[in-house]
């Protein structure tokens, strides 16, 4: 069964590695990434995605939890990339990637949500493993499926 919705991954390893490492024919031109970044992303498929990440970086090496599920995949994942805009790298070719740097994991979350928020994107909010997360501050809300709201 594919679940589908927003993810963050964050890595441990010290040294930087090729965000394309998997293939060789172009990992040397590719973004390094290591435990300074995070990167904030859609999957159609989480699980399959997560499994890209440990063929990419080494299972010991990648934490992957998902944020948020939802169907509105490109409309959540702009909102999201908008909001973290000033956090994105770029790649050697010069185009802003998802990877993140200079920002905390837990605060790249609590901006997606915001912005999921902010953008009335209806979504269905994951318990996130890894992460403390606070909820919204009292009076605060958060969308799930079906546009229904719940306060906190």
């Amino acid at each position: 069964m594919e679940i589908s919705g927003l993810y963050i991954v964050t890595l441990s390893n010290q040294k930087p590695a090729s965000v394309n490492a998997q293939d060789r024919r172009i990992a040397d031109r590719c973004l390094e990434v290591n435990f300074e970044n995070c990167k904030v992303g859609k999957a159609k498929n989480l699980h399959s995605r997560e499994r890209n990440y440990w063929r990419t970086f080494g299972r010991t090496f990648v934490s992957f939890d998902t944020i948020v599920l939802t169907e509105y995949l490109s409309d959540a994942e702009r909102s999201v990339l908008a909001a973290l805009l000033p956090w994105r790298v770029c790649s050697p070719s010069g185009r802003r990637t998802e990877w993140l740097v200079g920002i905390e994991p837990q605060k790249a979350v609590t901006l997606a949500l915001a912005a999921l928020n902010m953008e009335r994107i209806p979504f269905q909010a994951a318990s996130l493993s890894l992460f403390s997360i606070p909820a919204p501050a009292d009076g605060q809300s958060v969308c799930t499926d079906g546009g229904e709201t719940r306060r906190f």
